[in-house]
């Protein structure tokens, strides 16, 4: 499902992926390539504080979100289908 929201924030993720990582790195295999993006994302999900999220790492700015929606009778559920993408499962707690 898309959404006019999430796009620009989808557009503003590849530039720094791009600019960030594609531009600076020369790889000679896939295998170092996919190496490096992990160790990337790990940093970029993990470590690196966003500007959008109040300059908190998107880690921290999603345990909140869990944390308020579970407090609200909420549960949501992060389930890995394969190795890109996540599904959301939502339980309504009584």
């Amino acid at each position: 499902m898309t959404s006019p929201e999430r796009n620009p924030n989808i557009k503003r993720f590849f530039r720094t992926l791009k600019e960030e990582f594609v531009k600076l790195h020369e790889f000679i295999a896939y295998g170092l390539f996919f190496k490096k993006l992990d160790e990337f994302m790990k940093e970029y999900n993990w470590i690196r504080s966003h500007q959008s999220l109040g300059y908190i790492p998107t880690s921290k700015f999603y345990k909140e979100i869990l944390r308020n929606n579970a407090s609200r009778g909420l549960l949501v559920v992060e389930v890995q289908i394969n190795r890109d993408q996540y599904s959301y499962l939502k339980f309504q707690l009584f």
